[in-house]
C-alpha cells in the first residue's frame, strides 16, 4: 500500500481521541476503506489489524465505572500481534496509528484503548492463531463532538489534545 503522507499528515492535527460517539453505524463506502486499510497497510511482519462491525458495547470497560468508558461507538478495530514477533508493541503501535489516522480522514472518531478492554469478548468477535493476542483496539465510528465532564478531563489528564502536534515538533 502506497502511504497517502499529505492525508495522514493532515489528519494529525484534526485527530482528538473520542469515547462518545453517534449510535449510527458507518455507510458502507467508509466499511470499505476501513478494511482495504486494515487489510493493505501491514508495514511489519506479524502484526494486523481487524475491523469488527459487531457493537463494541461489551469489549470496552471504564476506568472507575462509567468514567473513561467508550458510550455508543458501533463498530472497533483490533489491532492483533504475533507473540513470537520482534518488537511486536511497537510494530502494532506503529500500524495502528496509520490506521487511526485514515479513520481520522475519512471524519470519524477514534480511542486508543491499550488495557481497558475485555479479551474474551474481542477473542469472541474474531479469529485468532494459537500465536496471536490481541494488543489494543479502537472504536471507530462518528464522533459526539460536545463531550462531558470526565472526557475532558481524561484528555486533559492524558495531553492527548496536542500529542500528535508535538511528535511532529509543531509548538
Amino acid at each position: 500500500m502506497d502511504i497517502p503522507i499529505e492525508t495522514w499528515y493532515a489528519a494529525i492535527f484534526k485527530r482528538r481521541s473520542r469515547r462518545t460517539y453517534q449510535s449510527k453505524c458507518l455507510e458502507n463506502e467508509i466499511l470499505d476503506r476501513l478494511r482495504a486499510v486494515c487489510r493493505e497497510f501491514r508495514p511489519f511482519p506479524g502484526v494486523r489489524s481487524e475491523p469488527v462491525l459487531n457493537s463494541p458495547e461489551p469489549v470496552f470497560k471504564g476506568l472507575v465505572g462509567r468514567y473513561g468508558r467508550v458510550n455508543n461507538a458501533p463498530h472497533y478495530i483490533a489491532f492483533i500481534g504475533d507473540k513470537n514477533a520482534p518488537q511486536v508493541q511497537e510494530a502494532a503501535g506503529y500500524m495502528g496509528e496509520g490506521i487511526i489516522l485514515e479513520a481520522t480522514a475519512l471524519g470519524l472518531g477514534t480511542c486508543w484503548v491499550g488495557g481497558f478492554f475485555r479479551d474474551d469478548a474481542v477473542r469472541r468477535d474474531l479469529t485468532l492463531s494459537e500465536n496471536e493476542r490481541v494488543l489494543s483496539i479502537t472504536p471507530a465510528g462518528y464522533p459526539v463532538f460536545q463531550e462531558d465532564f470526565s472526557a475532558r478531563l481524561l484528555e486533559c489528564l492524558a495531553g492527548s489534545r496536542r500529542r500528535g502536534q508535538r511528535a511532529m515538533g509543531v509548538p
